[in-house]
C-alpha cells in the first residue's frame, strides 16, 4: 500500500490535481469567450488555452481544421488526435459540431485526456469503430458524444454491425470515463477487452428503434465499476441487448465488476445477461438493474450462465402482449439476489446444478410456472412472494423436476385464485423443505402433485391456513410440526 510519502504517490496525486485545474480553466474561458461555442477566446486568454488543449476546429500550426461539414474527416482528425496524445495535452471536440469519422486510433499511448462536447459521428458504410483505444493506460476521457449512424451501417443480417463499436477499448488499464453520451449505435456503444482498473462514471446509450448490439459488451476484464448506465432500444432483435459480459475464449476471464445502477429498456434477447460458455473464469460481479423487456419471447430478460459470487438487486417488467422468461441462472454458484417480476412467461428458472442461490424477492403474473427448477439445485433457499402465476391454465406455483437437493422455499405461496398447484414435482429431491412458507387457500389435492410429491416436506406456521393433514396421510408428504 502506498504512503502519502512516498513518490509515486506524490505523482500520482499532483497529476490529478493539475489535470482538475487544467480542466476547470479551460471551461473558465470557454464561458468568459465572446467568440462562437467551441472556439478559443483571443489575445492572451488564447495562448493559454491552446496551450492547454488541442482543438479539432482550431488546432496548432501545422495542422488542418476540422470543419464538421459532414465529409469524411478522419484523416485530418486523426492527425489532431495524433498530435495532442504526443504532446500529452488535451484532445478537445468543441461542441456545436458533428465531425464524421471512420476509425480513429490511439495505440500505445498513456496520460492524455479526450474532453468532448461535439460529436464523432460514424460515416457511411464505414470499415471501423468510431474511436478504439488499444494498448493505452492512465488515460481519461472526461466527456464523449458519439453517433453510431446505424441507419448507414446495417449488417447482412439486420439493424447491428458487431465490428463497428462506438467505443473499443481494448489491452488497457488504469483509465477513467466520465460520461459516454451513445446515439444509434452500429454495434457496441462501449466495449471492453483485455481491460483492467477502469472507471465509467456514466454510459447513456439510445437508438430511435431496436438496433445495434449493446450499450455495454465486456468480454475480459477485471475491477471495472460503472456508477450508472441507461439503455434505451439498443439491441436488434437477436443480440444480446442492453449489458452482456461474455468471454470469447476460455483464458477471458471476467471478474470485480460492479454496475451501481443500470436502466435497460430492451426488444433484444435479453436486457442484462451474462453468459460464459467458454469455461473461463467469471466471478464477483455486482449489478443492479431495472429491465423493462419487450417484443421478444425467445431467452430471458435477465440471464446467468457458469457465474460464481454474483449478488445484485434486479426489477423486470415487461410491456405488450410477447412474453419472455424473466430471469434464468444456469450452471452457477453463489448467487445472492433480490428480484422483482412483473409478466413473464416462466417467472425465473433455476438449473443445471446451481448451488448456493440465496433468493428474495416477488414473482407476479407469469403464464407458465413462477419458479422452475431441473437438472440439479442444491444448497438454496428461495425465499419469495410467487403470486399470479399459471395463468395459461396449467401451471402454477414451483415446479421441480430432475434433482433437488437441500433447498428451503419460503415466503408466500397462498392460492389467490389462479394456478393448478403449488408444487409440481418430478424427480428426486433430497433433504429439501418448506419453512413457514404461506400456502393457505391450497387443499390436499393441488398442494403438491406429481411423481415426487412424497419426498418434500413441510413445516407449518400459524400463519398457514392450509389443511394438508389429509394429504399426509393419502399420499405420505412429509410433515413437521
Amino acid at each position: 500500500m502506498y504512503q502519502f510519502g512516498d513518490g509515486k504517490m506524490k505523482r500520482i496525486v499532483l497529476g490529478g490535481v493539475i489535470l482538475v485545474l487544467m480542466i476547470a480553466v479551460i471551461m473558465l474561458l470557454i464561458i468568459q469567450s465572446d467568440g462562437k461555442p467551441g472556439t478559443p477566446p483571443e489575445g492572451q486568454d488564447s495562448r493559454i488555452y491552446k496551450s492547454l488543449l488541442v482543438s479539432l476546429t482550431d488546432p496548432p500550426d501545422g495542422l488542418l481544421a476540422a470543419k464538421g461539414d459532414g465529409s469524411n474527416e478522419t484523416a485530418v482528425i486523426q492527425a489532431i488526435f495524433d498530435y495532442a496524445v504526443e504532446h500529452q495535452q488535451i484532445v478537445f471536440i468543441p461542441p456545436n459540431h458533428t465531425f464524421t469519422v471512420d476509425g480513429l486510433l490511439i495505440a500505445g499511448k498513456r496520460d492524455f485526456t479526450i474532453l468532448g462536447y461535439g460529436t464523432l459521428k460514424l460515416r457511411d458504410k464505414a470499415a471501423g469503430p468510431i474511436l478504439k483505444l488499444t494498448e493505452c493506460h492512465g488515460f481519461q476521457i472526461s466527456r464523449l458524444h458519439t453517433d453510431g449512424n446505424i441507419q448507414a451501417n446495417a449488417g447482412p443480417d439486420g439493424k447491428f454491425n458487431q465490428d463497428l463499436h462506438s467505443l473499443a477499448i481494448t489491452q488497457s488499464y488504469n483509465f477513467k470515463i466520465g460520461s459516454l453520451h451513445d446515439v444509434n449505435p452500429s454495434g457496441d456503444s462501449l466495449y471492453l477487452t483485455d481491460v483492467a482498473n477502469g472507471t465509467i462514471d456514466s454510459l447513456e446509450a439510445r437508438a430511435e428503434e431496436p438496433s445495434g448490439r449493446n450499450a455495454l459488451t465486456i468480454t475480459k476484464a477485471q475491477y471495472v465499476t460503472v456508477g450508472s448506465i441507461i439503455s434505451d432500444q439498443v439491441g436488434y432483435p437477436k443480440m444480446p441487448g442492453g449489458i452482456a459480459l461474455e468471454p470469447n475464449h476460455k483464458d477471458d476471464d471476467i471478474q470485480n465488476i460492479l454496475i451501481r445502477q443500470a436502466v435497460i429498456r430492451s426488444g433484444a434477447d435479453n436486457g442484462v445477461a451474462i453468459t460464459n460458455k467458454t469455461g473461463a473464469v467469471v466471478k464477483d460481479i455486482e449489478i443492479n438493474a431495472q429491465i423493462i423487456k419487450h417484443g421478444r419471447s425467445e431467452s430471458s430478460a435477465f440471464k446467468l450462465n457458469n457465474v460464481e459470487n454474483f449478488k445484485g438487486r434486479i426489477r423486470i417488467e415487461q410491456e405488450g402482449e410477447t412474453l419472455c422468461d424473466g430471469a434464468s441462472v444456469t450452471g452457477c454458484k453463489n448467487v445472492q439476489a433480490e428480484l422483482e417480476i412483473d409478466q413473464a412467461k416462466l417467472g425465473l428458472g433455476i438449473g443445471q446444478n446451481s448451488s448456493g442461490i440465496r433468493l428474495t424477492g416477488k414473482i407476479f403474473g407469469t403464464k407458465e410456472a413462477g419458479l422452475a427448477l431441473w437438472e440439479g439445485v442444491s444448497d438454496s433457499v428461495i425465499d419469495m412472494e410467487i403470486k399470479q402465476t399459471g395463468l395459461d391454465g396449467t401451471s402454477g406455483r414451483v415446479k421441480i423436476a430432475d434433482r433437488l437437493e437441500n433447498v428451503i422455499f419460503k415466503g408466500d405461496y397462498s392460492f389467490d385464485g389462479t394456478g393448478d398447484y403449488c408444487f409440481w414435482i418430478d424427480g428426486i429431491v433430497l433433504n429439501s423443505y418448506a419453512e413457514n412458507l404461506n400456502t393457505s387457500g391450497w387443499n390436499h389435492q393441488n398442494l403438491v402433485i406429481g411423481s415426487g410429491l412424497n419426498k418434500l416436506a413441510f413445516l407449518r406456521t400459524t400463519a398457514q391456513r392450509t389443511d394438508i393433514a389429509a394429504f399426509q396421510s393419502s399420499s405420505g408428504g412429509a410433515l413437521k410440526e
